[in-house]
């Protein structure tokens, strides 16, 4: 595992396996909102987007998960306005040499984010 950066894995529970093509977006949250990467997830759940991989800086910074997209891309068949549409996760970074590792579970009407191992 990288010694600094960020790393996102995303789970559809649901279905027990990865959230294959879900879109990811992550911002800094400075002095303005700042796009650092977007990807999408791969095979192995995990974003495959080189720009997480480098060192942040501490501040705040913000996870974007496009949950209703991506069940919607697997037949599941959810309303006009979905009980969870774009999911935002804010976090902190305090160590710019850690490793922020970001499980990200969820199923079209959850979800639970926390800092892994």
């Amino acid at each position: 595992m990288p010694s600094q950066g960020i790393s996102i894995h995303v789970v559809d529970t649901t279905r027990s396996r990865a959230a294959v093509g879900m879109k990811v977006e992550v911002f800094s949250l400075g002095s303005q909102r700042t796009l650092i990467a977007s990807g999408v997830v791969g095979p192995r759940g995990i974003v495959e987007e080189p720009r997480l991989a480098a060192r942040r800086d501490p501040g705040c910074y913000e996870v974007i998960f496009h949950v209703a997209d991506y069940f919607r891309s697997t037949g599941v068949i959810l309303p006009v306005r979905p009980f969870l549409d774009v999911v935002p996760y804010q976090f902190g970074i305090a160590d710019a040499e850690r490793h922020y590792h970001l499980p990200f579970k969820t199923t079209p009407w959850g979800f639970s984010c926390f800092l892994g191992a």
